[in-house]
């Protein structure tokens, strides 16, 4: 029998008290073994985050000689050289959509708390001091500091803190299943968006935050044609910043380096995590134009932000190695190959259940929605924590998912995302479509 810990039998805090957690001994590419030898086969690259497999030993080797050179310096005092390297190789990525500068910090949530704070502080040194709302769109993730929490549209997420949370203006993400009027038109969620502007006033909002392609709120959402040059088209006008949170979207996850490239989006700033990091070290990063950055030193400042990790060696050396595997392995050409087999394979496996509603997403990032009735599009009570008994059988199977809850209105709306490694063969691919595929027929059979 497998051995597994429970919140019962050990001083750490689990993520779940309810649940019993196997032991993980080890892992190689898309695989996790616990300490019983059971296999798993990670089809989400943990959160999104395992972006070149686990034990990759150039990564691993690459961190180890930083360590050996010098662990942690103070940005008040030092860079690195490593530091310089990848703020290099991120501006050569950059020019397509027109950010040059970089910043690095420790977690997504951070990337995300940085980037709002220098929206801000732009329109303060510019003197548009009134400039501090900022526009998010539900559903959506963020992060779970507080205003990154705010501005996530997750309901259950935000119920227990809400006396500590900031006020944000809110905007519908698109979602081609579930459209805003009756075709998935870019035009009813611009018109919203002016609205907003027009009820705030346009002096009073410093950015809009958005994920260029949905992650784990909005299942792998992409947004409808003319909708990005619309929307930079209006923000322009209003004096608004754009900021593209692509912690879970980008490195490559979705095809090319960032996921705003794939629609037409050139953000004031962006910000990476996750995949940018391998999972080998916390590493995010806030991307910029440098001449945002010119109007700080004008007024003689410099970014008002700081933390005591920022720009560490050893978690910038990760994203170093990870930049040069990318190259290396030729991941573009992985995820354009492999991801258009994953979509086109697991819409003829699954897509014709009588409970998938829809398969979404891009590159390998792909999203199914779970349905009570196909042909009304009508959810599961939530009552019934559909997503979360199918997550939990998959699991069972050896397979990791990622829950999506909550879509719908707030509450009911259930999902499933997938994102394996971006290193994933069509092998590996079959082998996750073949055991979805058995989760979904054992669940539905069971218990509909």
């Amino acid at each position: 029998m497998r051995k597994f810990i429970s919140d019962k039998e050990t001083s750490l805090i689990l993520r779940n008290f309810y649940k019993k957690f196997p032991i993980i001994s080890h892992g190689t590419g898309v695989y996790l073994y616990d300490t019983e030898g059971k296999e798993y086969i990670d089809a989400v690259s943990g959160a999104f985050v395992v972006s070149l497999g686990h034990s990759n030993r150039d990564i691993i080797n690459n961190i180890y000689e930083q360590m050996k050179r010098v662990s942690y310096v103070n940005g008040n005092h030092f860079v690195s050289e490593s530091a310089l390297e990848l703020s290099k190789r991120l501006k050569e990525y950059g020019k397509v959509i027109g950010l040059d500068s970089s910043f690095f910090l420790s977690s997504g949530s951070e990337a995300v708390e940085a980037a709002v704070k220098l929206a801000r502080q732009i329109w303060y040194e510019k003197g548009f001091k009134k400039k501090h709302k900022i526009i998010t769109r539900s559903p959506s993730y963020h992060g779970n500091t507080l205003y990154a929490l705010s501005l996530s549209g997750r309901p259950h997420y935000k119920e227990c803190y809400e006396p500590l949370l900031s006020e944000v203006i809110t905007l519908t993400t698109p979602y081609k299943y579930r459209p805003v009027g009756n075709e998935y038109n870019y035009k009813e969620y611009i018109d919203e968006l002016e609205r907003l502007i027009n009820k705030n006033g346009s002096d009073t909002i410093s950015a809009l935050i958005l994920e260029p392609i949905g992650g784990s709120s909005s299942i792998a959402s992409i947004p409808p044609e003319g909708y990005m040059e619309s929307l930079q088209e209006i923000c322009k006008k209003n004096n608004i910043l754009i900021i593209a949170d692509e912690v879970l979207c980008g490195s490559y996850r979705c095809g090319e380096f960032f996921a705003s490239q794939q629609v037409g989006l050139k953000p004031d700033i962006l910000t990476l995590g996750k995949g940018i990091n391998g999972g080998y070290a916390p590493l995010s990063v806030l991307m910029t134009r440098s001449e945002h950055l010119e109007t700080i030193k004008d007024n003689g400042r410099n970014f008002l932000h700081a933390q005591t990790y920022v720009h560490m060696p050893i978690a910038v050396s990760a994203g170093l190695a990870v930049v040069e595997e990318f190259k290396k392995q030729n991941i573009i050409s992985n995820v354009s190959d492999v991801g258009n087999y994953f979509l086109s394979n697991i819409k003829s496996k699954i897509l014709n259940m009588n409970h998938v509603g829809c398969i979404s997403g891009k590159g390998m990032l792909l999203g199914v929605e779970i349905v009570k009735d196909k042909e009304e599009k009508e959810p599961f009570p939530r009552a019934e924590k559909v997503t979360e008994k199918i997550i939990e059988n998959a699991f069972e199977r050896g397979l990791i998912l990622w829950p999506n809850v909550g879509h719908v209105n707030g509450v009911d709306g259930d999902g499933i995302l997938l994102a394996p490694p971006l290193i994933t063969t069509n092998e590996e691919i079959n082998k996750i479509i073949v055991l979805l595929k058995e989760t979904l027929e054992n669940y539905f059979q069971e218990n509909l």
